[in-house]
């Protein structure tokens, strides 16, 4: 889990390393993407697929183990085929945009994967509330899997965080509350509710979206343009 976290890293960086040494290129892109692929798609999903083997079933009515499996099946292969569909959308439609954007179209999947990666951290910790974290990782997959190819938008926090006038100050506000979770001892807690929040904030945006460009025309006519393929 803590290498998925690592991995969101260096995702983030990566296009911005690679344009400051002068190295961007095609095949970058595609190792980028492959990479995206593995991380925040199939490790998320192998994660919870090992959970839910090698825990006791859930007592669900009338459901025995061949079929609470199959449903495991069903849902993280959901998530991985979404997750691939969004990322082949997203190199698509950006393939020849060089502008920066502040938004995304659609669920990054470093922020699925952080979502997932988080209930699964809070499960190992938390004893009491296991079986039900083990129900919200299965139901929570799906929802995931359908922001991630829905058309809802969704913050660049690195662009909005890093490249604004005020990145300094939103990078020592950031630093602090790193500090105060470390100090407090609920790093766990707050990565959850962290992704938690930024899993509900795409129908927010969304109608925000629909208000300003109903009036500002004009608006309507440009979709969020793509940068690199930094948090696909």
């Amino acid at each position: 889990g803590l290498m998925i976290f690592v991995a969101m890293i260096c995702d983030a960086l990566d296009g911005m390393v690679a344009r400051l040494v002068g190295g961007t290129s095609r095949f970058g892109g595609y190792l980028d993407s492959l990479a995206d692929i593995i991380s925040f798609g199939v490790a998320p999903a192998l994660m919870v697929m090992m959970l839910a083997q090698h825990t006791a079933h859930p007592p669900i009515a009338g459901a025995g183990q061949s079929l609470w499996l199959r449903s495991i099946w069903i849902v993280t292969g959901l998530y991985c085929l979404c997750a691939i569909l969004r990322l082949a959308r997203y190199n698509d439609e950006h393939a020849s945009v060089s502008e920066r954007t502040d938004d995304f179209e659609g669920m990054p999947i470093p922020g699925a994967a952080g979502m997932i990666v988080a209930l699964v951290m809070l499960y190992a910790q938390e004893d009491s509330i296991r079986e039900s974290l083990l129900y919200i990782m299965v139901v929570a997959m799906p929802v995931l899997a359908g922001l991630m190819v829905s058309r809802l938008p969704f913050p660049h926090f690195v662009n909005k965080v890093l490249l604004s006038k005020h990145s300094l100050m939103y990078i020592i506000a950031f630093a602090m509350a790193v500090l105060v979770v470390i100090i407090t001892g609920v790093q766990i807690y707050a990565l959850a509710g962290g992704f938690l929040f930024y899993m509900m904030l795409g129908m927010p945006l969304a109608t925000l979206k629909h208000i300003s460009n109903k009036r500002h025309p004009e608006r309507a006519q440009a979709d969020y343009p793509g940068n690199d393929s930094d948090g696909n």
